[in-house]
């Protein structure tokens, strides 16, 4: 704009403090240019590293919900692994025994100071790899306890339907940055 310029200005007439320069858009807009692109697409980078991450994480859990077996983890050590703003992150090492011999899990990070050592949890395994393993207590799934006293899951529906909001979140992020870079 050139300088003493006029200007027609559209304003709300009972709010006059809410107005715009005649012709501007009413959005906010980034500017363009490529920083705020590379910035957002780093943001939604991150984002689908940590939906696939959740995602590959409860499939293995409704895995070994349909075809684990279960058994009695005890702790054997927390290791403290960092401290930051006055708490205390923490591996949490459990001991179990599947096909009659000793595995160990290690679970982290903890924020816990309520798991001791020689506590016990349910440990949730994959039978023909016991190394894979996972705290039943920390399972991303629903858990059912049937009649006869074994972990079941909701169906691989309900599964799918809890992913749909990160996904859909996801997608809807995109649709948004493209209309405001090339829309």
């Amino acid at each position: 704009l050139k300088k003493n310029a006029s200007l027609e200005i559209e304003y709300i007439e009972n709010k006059p403090s809410i107005s715009r320069i005649k012709g501007m858009s009413s959005e906010i807009r980034l500017g363009g240019g490529v920083t705020p692109l590379v910035l957002i697409l780093l943001i939604i980078l991150v984002a689908s590293l940590a939906v696939i991450s959740m995602t590959l994480k409860r499939i293995r859990s409704y895995l070994l919900l349909k075809t684990g077996l279960t058994a009695v983890g005890t702790v054997r050590a927390k290791n403290l692994l960092s401290r930051s703003s006055g708490r205390e992150w923490y591996e949490i090492v459990y001991e179990f025994v599947a096909n009659q011999r000793p595995y160990q899990l290690k679970d982290r990070p903890h924020y816990t100071e309520r798991i001791n050592e020689d506590e016990q949890r349910t440990i949730l395994y994959n039978r023909k790899d016991p190394h894979k393993a996972t705290v039943l207590d920390d399972s991303a799934l629903a858990i059912i306890l049937e009649e006869a006293g074994g972990p079941s899951s909701g169906s691989l529906l309900s599964t799918a339907v809890v992913l749909l909001i990160p996904i859909t979140s996801m997608i809807l992020i995109a649709i948004s940055i493209y209309y405001e870079f090339f829309g």
